[in-house]
């Protein structure tokens, strides 16, 4: 594809000493468009952001109108470089439009169309969806759905998603700006609006904002410049796990106060319980009982683990387990919390 907004591709070449083939493209002084607008959020106005978007989205759109989907659209995926110029950085996942039926979920799922997560076919409304999930981070600094990275590929992200979960846009985004975005969510793909929309009204609201025109977009968007901006660090990291320290045969009172020392989750004595504790429930793992937490006066459930063959008689680190994968999933305000030990 010619189309002069592309990341340019110069050539391809091979290394001499393995034969392996190297592809020569246009080099981004800034990196990934994440990392350029994490270690520059303080810095960067709406006319910059809107900038960048509207230079992806003449990229999308060229990708659309040549008949392609993307299928691997997300902010690590997208170079910027100097003058507030951005461009698709890889097309390795494209495929034509009107041949791709769905074969396996890959990339990252942040960012991912709930309707190919769920096995349906990706089309190019499923890479707007994605320019929204990207519009969420030029806008807040943030990775949807995190609270860590290695949680992307995690069953209950993908279920969520797929019955409607998305990230919660805070009030410091322009109200048109979040409008925008939510239309590109939509679970819906047909109510999506098409590249070609969306590349006119970011050319319309950039030069609206770039021209300081002083129009009600305009006023908009320049109100929100003065905003106090929230302090974003990256979200590389990952969740660090709760891991045990190395001494076998860890005592329970050794193992209560080691995570009450690193403040994992909260101590409940179980004096704090009524005496009572009806089972409910009895599985394989586990036994789930019912009491009433005096402290609040509201019923709690308590499970107890089976010490059992299937977690290997290692009872510490089966819970472990589960008290890592509810911290894990946190954010969602649909999992039941782990309110103490």
């Amino acid at each position: 594809m010619s189309y002069g907004l592309l990341i340019q591709f110069y050539g391809i070449s091979k290394q001499p000493e393995n034969n392996e083939y190297l592809i020569i493209k246009q080099y981004a002084q800034n990196g990934s468009l994440y990392d350029y607008i994490v270690d520059n959020f303080d810095n960067i106005d709406w006319e910059i952001k809107l900038h960048l978007l509207y230079y992806l989205a003449e990229d999308l759109k060229a990708l659309h109108n040549a008949g392609y989907v993307h299928r691997n659209f997300h902010p690590f995926n997208v170079l910027v470089f100097d003058n507030s110029l951005c461009a698709i950085g890889s097309f390795s996942k494209c495929w034509k439009d009107s041949i791709y039926t769905y074969t396996n979920v890959f990339g990252n799922q942040h960012y991912m169309a709930p309707e190919f997560l769920s096995g349906r076919s990706y089309t190019k409304a499923s890479d707007i969806y994605s320019l929204g999930m990207i519009m969420y981070t030029v806008g807040t600094g943030r990775i949807p759905f995190i609270p860590s990275k290695n949680f992307e590929y995690h069953i209950f992200m993908k279920l969520y998603i797929c019955h409607g979960m998305r990230p919660i846009i805070s009030n410091d985004i322009p109200k048109s700006y979040k409008e925008l975005i939510v239309k590109y969510w939509n679970p819906d793909p047909d109510l999506r609006p098409d590249i070609s929309e969306i590349h006119d009204t970011l050319l319309k609201w950039w030069s609206s904002v770039y021209h300081n025109s002083l129009t009600p977009i305009c006023l908009e968007f320049l109100t929100t410049n003065k905003i106090q901006k929230p302090t974003i660090t990256k979200e590389t990291k990952e969740l660090k796990d709760i891991v045990l320290p190395n001494k076998k045969n860890l005592e329970p009172s050794e193992f209560i106060d080691f995570i009450v020392r690193n403040h994992f989750v909260k101590f409940i004595n179980l004096s704090e319980l009524s005496i009572v504790a009806k089972p409910i429930e009895s599985g394989h793992f586990g036994i789930i009982l019912k009491t009433i937490w005096k402290k609040t006066n509201n019923e709690v459930v308590c499970k107890r683990l089976k010490n059992i063959e299937s977690i290997n008689y290692k009872q510490i680190e089966a819970f472990l387990h589960e008290l890592n994968m509810h911290r894990r999933l946190d954010f969602c305000s649909r999992i039941i919390r782990i309110l103490g030990i």
